[in-house]
């Protein structure tokens, strides 16, 4: 009796070089895609809170400036007495040397200026220095600036050559006259006038 001897051809199991590869290179690129839209969403979230804290800034801003509305800042002792005090404990109309978020302000119309002179006004010293504030601050890569344009008789809030000014916190056209007590075009001390306050920073690259 002769035995045959069954042989069986089988494959082999696995995968060829080519699959594995390319297999490689779609979960690469779908991580990558995935990680990608992490750091944007990220990217988006951190500009969206330093967008909060300039907003916050320009509104405690605002609410300073709504007590140095006065019809008389020409130093007169009935109506200075009134005046809001500053960091030395003097009654002054003008905003500088007064406490701010981020230590004494400066304004660049003038250690003596009305806070609501007409024209621009770029403040120093009122965002937080880089030690302070990590998010948004006037330190390098942000240089956050606030800066105010006080317009009487007008709206500041939609005069194209303003609103240019203060995208960059220009200081250009700064007033010289006191409009607190006879602006030009007035016969008597004006209501209070249009204020448009805006905080600039340089946004860093992703």
């Amino acid at each position: 009796m002769k035995r045959r001897l069954l042989r069986r051809k089988i494959k082999n199991g696995g995968f060829t070089l080519v699959e594995v590869v390319i297999a490689m290179l779609l979960t690469a690129i779908i991580v990558s895609g995935v990680f990608s839209l992490a750091l944007t969403i990220r990217s988006g979230n951190v500009q969206t809170d330093r967008k909060l804290i300039a907003d916050q800034y320009a509104r405690q801003l605002t609410s300073m400036l709504k007590s140095y509305v006065t019809a008389d800042c020409t130093g007169n002792p009935a109506t200075t007495a009134m005046a809001p005090l500053n960091a030395s404990g003097v009654h002054s109309w003008s905003l500088s040397n007064v406490e701010g978020p981020g230590g004494l302000i400066s304004d660049s119309c003038g250690a003596s200026c009305y806070a609501l002179e007409s024209g621009y006004h770029v403040l120093t010293n009122f965002i937080p220095p880089a030690a302070s504030n990590a998010e948004l601050n006037s330190g390098s890569p942000y240089n956050a600036k606030i800066c105010y344009n006080v317009d009487y008789g007008g709206d500041c809030s939609t005069d194209p050559t303003i609103q240019n000014n203060l995208a960059t916190c220009s200081d250009a056209a700064v007033g010289g006259t006191t409009p607190c007590t006879n602006p030009p075009g007035y016969a008597t001390a004006p209501a209070p006038p249009s204020v448009c306050v805006n905080a600039y920073w340089n946004e860093p690259a992703p």
